[in-house]
């Protein structure tokens, strides 16, 4: 067995040390992914139910008032006006 130089063994140990670090940071990078996907399923999971809300909202507006859009500026109720032309 051949003993390895001072200089050697310090390389070596500056090498593992940089081997943990640098794992221990691409777990820490894993675990934040992972975070951000958890995060990301539970906002689109919410952004799902406002829009079945407001699809329910404006059903709700359209039994209301009768047919139309909802202004969101001026939150007001914009009734559809029928046009009939008579073509001759």
């Amino acid at each position: 067995m051949i003993q390895l130089t001072k200089k050697e063994q310090e390389s070596m140990l500056r090498l593992s040390k940089e081997f943990v670090s640098i794992h221990q940071e691409i777990l820490h990078v894993e675990k934040t992914i992972k975070e951000m996907e958890d995060r990301s399923s539970l906002l689109i999971s919410q952004l799902e139910r406002c829009r079945e809300d407001e699809g329910d909202f404006i059903c709700d507006l359209e039994k209301k008032y009768g047919e139309g859009s909802l202004d969101p500026i001026n939150l007001t109720w914009q009734k559809e006006t029928v046009k009939n032309e008579i073509h001759q």
